[in-house]
């Protein structure tokens, strides 16, 4: 093979609205789920990659530098794919959270379509688990994978994406109860820390809240708006603040 028929790295890219945003961190785009990418243009009427969940739900967008290299893989007739590695979440100048993912794209021949896409099942099934398969693969390594159908993984893992000041992991790896289906509305959120979990949950509460009490102030509500009001407004803080006072009374 003397022009590698392969291509693949880990992305970033960012979501472009509440609605995306929402979408990204909901259990609809879990670690290890393939994700779309569609080519249109974006607000500068640049063609840019956009990234849609299984549910064909926008979650965000590439940078111009990944798109165009996507763009040429397509120009070349490759198949484009892109595995869900990590969530993450920021405050921005707003206060409120902001929120971006990771990828693991790969691109390839469409002569090795079945042993490569084995292959990206083998890597989202790593990523999944927590971990980072190295996706650079050198002339030796494709042909492993070829030559084994796609049953062949590599041994050495590239390490996590490093952090930005501000910046936290909401998920990188599948809990017991994704894995499971079962119900748990926090489920998505990846940290060992208290305090940042706090953080996480108030700040999604915050933005979720707004979110409500616009669509509330919008609609033509006469019966009881009161008392719907004061259940958005100052309800549902006052119960969050005790529930904090009862932590803290426990420790």
């Amino acid at each position: 093979m003397a022009v590698s028929p392969y291509y693949a790295e880990y992305c970033s890219f960012k979501t472009t609205d509440k609605t995306s945003g929402a979408h990204l961190i909901g259990a609809d785009s879990l670690v290890g789920d393939r994700l779309k990418i569609v080519f249109k243009p974006n607000q500068d009427n640049d063609m840019v990659a956009w990234v849609y969940n299984k549910f064909d739900k926008e979650v965000g967008v590439f940078d111009n530098r990944v798109s165009r290299r996507l763009q040429l893989c397509q120009a070349d007739g490759w198949e484009i794919h892109a595995v869900l590695s990590a969530v993450l979440v920021s405050t921005g100048e707003d206060g409120g959270a902001h929120y971006s993912g990771e990828a693991a794209v790969m691109c390839f021949s469409k002569r090795y379509s079945e042993e490569f896409n084995t292959f990206l099942d083998g890597v989202a099934g790593k990523i999944a688990e927590g971990t980072r398969p190295a996706l650079s693969l050198k002339a030796p390594a494709i042909k492993n994978v070829i030559e084994s159908h796609g049953q062949w993984l590599p041994r050495d893992n590239e390490p996590k994406r490093k952090l930005s000041k501000g910046e936290a992991v909401v998920k990188d790896h599948l809990k017991q109860d994704e894995k499971k289906d079962a119900y748990n509305p926090l489920r998505f959120l990846d940290t060992d820390d208290e305090q940042e979990f706090e953080t996480l949950c108030r700040l999604m509460m915050t933005s979720m809240i707004s979110e409500c009490a616009k669509s509330f102030e919008r609609l033509p509500i006469l019966l009881h708006a009161d008392i719907l009001r004061n259940v958005l407004y100052s309800g549902v803080w006052s119960k969050y603040e005790y529930i904090q006072l009862k932590k803290k009374g426990k420790k």
